[in-house]
């Protein structure tokens, strides 16, 4: 089966080719999302499909139209490797929907019914690569999507596999300190073998994994990512503890501050005080990622954010002092980070997330499911 064969039931849908560049772009860059008071929107640098690439090795991006022809609505799906139970296997990642208010009723129940198909019918796609497994990551704020894709009656469930927090991390305390319990360096190109062992490594605790495969097609098409990228984390005898690549999209999307309260852009230039990004309206906020951040095996969760605070205070001179700047990590849902003693010393925003696994109620027992995962492998840089 293939979904051009679907297709041929909805003509107001069709796939995303690259003429279509400019019509995404205004409808993807027309949705803004609130986040602590600030109004923000994701912008693609003029080119939507370039971080699409960087999510996955295959992409589709389907456009809902018109009855005359334009665009008001669109949804991606992003298809890359996993390790599901110690195999390597595809998996979709499902992004960038928008339905603007402008969609005709007709073009929304055509894509209801189009949306429903394709998940449904995932396992057979010829173009999905025949994948069990389909996933979406929904902002917790983001309650319209969240009424959307929950619907009790919804052919679909969207099934919590972990609840997770963004942490932005925008100054620091004026009296604190680098922290002397671990130290960071960057690793060689002679142990590049051995950093991609140390992530298949943990990747086989998770219950979704990272793949070698798709470490490698990283290295290859992340364009701030290279052999060169990663930190590692070590104890006083060199002991690797902890890996990460810090890594900015920015050249292929970045949030924008679209308005902000008058209040919380005053705020905001007394946040350059210690530090941190000052906001301006209309201007990128530039986010450098914790990608890449695993762990050994035995170490506590204690150990394991003394080992953020160390990465952190090794890249906080270089990249949030600079003007909206900030740096940004991961962490399960659930731990006051801001309270803890390895991470007291700095000054975060929060963001609560959800990644679901979705799949249809009718192959509801035929498949995997990844109910309430802690360790898993997500990256927020993808979503």
């Amino acid at each position: 089966m293939t979904v051009q064969e679907i297709l041929k039931r909805y003509p107001q849908i069709r796939q995303a080719q690259p003429k279509d560049n400019q019509s995404i772009l205004d409808l993807y860059e027309s949705v803004t999302m609130n986040s602590g008071g600030l109004v923000l929107k994701y912008t693609r640098k003029g080119d939507f499909f370039r971080f699409l690439k960087e999510q996955g090795r295959n992409y589709l991006t389907y456009l809902v139209c018109n009855e005359d022809g334009s665009v008001h609505g669109m949804a991606s799906y992003v298809i890359t490797d996993a390790v599901v139970e110690g195999k390597v296997v595809p998996t979709a990642y499902m992004c960038d929907a928008r339905v603007a208010k402008t969609m005709e009723a007709e073009s929304r129940r055509q894509w209801r019914q189009f949306y429903v198909e394709t998940v449904e019918n995932s396992h057979e796609l010829e173009e999905f690569e025949k994948c069990e497994y389909m996933f979406s990551a929904i902002l917790d704020a983001n309650k319209i999507a969240l009424r959307a894709f929950t619907k009790k009656d919804s052919p679909l469930e969207f099934v919590p596999t972990q609840n997770y927090q963004a942490q932005q991390v925008i100054g620091k305390k004026w009296f604190a300190s680098r922290s002397d319990k671990y130290s960071v360096r960057k690793v060689s190109l002679e142990e590049l073998d051995r950093v991609k062992s140390f992530l298949v490594r943990a990747s086989e605790e998770r219950a979704l994994g990272l793949s070698l495969a798709e470490i490698e097609r990283r290295l290859e098409s992340w364009e701030d990512l290279n052999e060169e990228s990663f930190l590692v984390c070590v104890d006083s005898s060199d002991r690797w503890l902890a890996l990460t690549a810090p890594v900015s999209f920015t050249h292929s999307r970045s949030l924008v501050v679209d308005d902000a309260p008058k209040s919380l852009l005053f705020l905001s230039k007394a946040a350059r005080l210690f530090g941190g990004p000052s906001l301006v309206k209309g201007k990128d906020i530039k986010t450098t990622y914790l990608t890449h951040l695993e762990f050994n095996a035995d170490l506590d969760e204690d150990e394991r954010l003394w080992c953020v605070r160390s990465f952190l205070d090794h890249l906080f001179d270089k990249v949030v002092t600079q003007e909206q700047n900030m740096l940004s990590f991961v962490w399960p849902k659930g731990v006051r980070l801001s309270g803890h003693p390895s991470l007291s010393c700095y000054i975060m925003q929060k963001t609560n997330g959800t990644y679901y696994q979705v799949y249809p109620k009718s192959r509801a027992g035929t498949l995997k499911k990844f109910e309430r995962e802690k360790n898993f492998s997500f990256e927020v840089a993808l979503a």
